[in-house]
């Protein structure tokens, strides 16, 4: 239960964001960008040490990478040196701010010390403003690599994991690739990716947190229970964008966008990443499914009270079932 501090916080959390994106001048970026993150050190905060150290390390971050922001809007400002090098600083600080590759690092460190809430607010939300701010001024050779770079580190560096915290984190890594190449093409398109992947991810999230799911060697038990076990397993399969589930349709229209503006390479090698972090995906839902299956009475009750949450069956159907719905309204 959310205190009325927590709501006040999370209140100017949003509304911080929505100010950023709004504003129409770089000082009034960087106040927004600094309240975010002011209005979102106190929902992350709590006794455990881990939580502790995750916060200091996110907050460090985030002064770093607002120090530079701040530094490219006065060099813009006064001219002090050459407009490409004052962008790079800005888009650098970027990156860096919503822990894209090659600065992902801390964003793969601070995700074990976070809530299942907390991750969610990370993994959607807090990358909202910084994608937004790198539309209006961007290079495109650096913007590729980053891309690249993203899709490759969120493949490779997912396959030898077992916590479901950090196979998520290399996950939103992958998808941020997705994300940054259709926000060159199509802004429209990028806010449909973005609302579908927050719907995938809070399901996958509801599940975990109220299996108090932590590692891969948990869903083991998950055995027990062969509805809770489909439900991840379809999230997974449509957060990695097979058919014919919910994450293949925004995937779809990403490639139909990039092959009209001739990202035919780069959008080959995405999709090979995409291919290594299925595998990933899979191997989390793989042994409850197949393995032995046995019941206990108390097991399956507190399954019951623990998951009596509608939505998640709701968004089973609504995961397999919408891509036959919205093809037709497509086309």
């Amino acid at each position: 239960m959310m205190n009325l501090n927590k709501i006040m916080f999370l209140l100017l959390l949003l509304f911080s964001s929505m100010y950023t994106i709004s504003t129409n001048s770089w000082i009034s970026c960087w106040m927004g960008l600094e309240i975010n993150l002011f209005s979102f050190i106190p929902l992350i905060h709590s006794t455990s040490k881990f939580n502790s150290e995750s916060m200091m390390k996110y907050f460090i971050i985030q002064v770093i990478s607002s120090s530079m922001f701040l530094i490219s809007i006065i060099f813009l400002s006064l001219n002090f040196i050459n407009l490409f090098w004052s962008y790079l600083i800005m888009n650098l600080s970027l990156f860096m701010k919503m822990g894209s590759a090659p600065f992902h690092l801390w964003y793969v460190q601070i995700i074990e010390g976070l809530k299942w809430n907390n991750c969610f607010m990370l993994f959607t939300w807090q990358k909202l403003a910084p994608m937004i701010l790198l539309t209006y001024n961007y290079f495109f050779t650096i913007l590729i690599l980053i891309i690249l770079l993203n899709s490759f580190f969120g493949a490779i560096k997912s396959v030898n994991q077992t916590s479901l915290r950090k196979i998520l984190t290399f996950s939103s890594i992958n998808h941020m690739s997705w994300m940054l190449m259709i926000l060159m093409l199509n802004e429209i398109i990028w806010l449909t990716y973005f609302s579908l992947y927050a719907l995938i991810l809070i399901s996958l999230i509801i599940t975990f947190n109220s299996m108090n799911l932590v590692s891969l060697n948990q869903i083991y038990m998950l055995k027990n229970n062969f509805l809770i076990s489909l439900i991840i397993l379809i999230n997974m399969l449509s957060l990695g964008g097979l058919p014919p589930f919910l994450g293949f349709y925004i995937k779809w229209i990403s490639i139909y966008y990039a092959s009209l503006n001739n990202f035919l390479f780069i959008t080959i090698l995405m999709l090979f990443s995409s291919l290594i972090i299925l595998y990933t995906y899979m191997r989390i839902s793989y042994f409850s499914l197949t393995l032995l299956n046995f019941k206990t009475k108390w097991f399956n009750s507190f399954l019951a009270n623990n998951l009596s949450n509608k939505f998640l069956y709701f968004f089973l159907f609504f995961s397999m079932f919408f891509l036959n719905v919205s093809s037709l309204l497509y086309f």
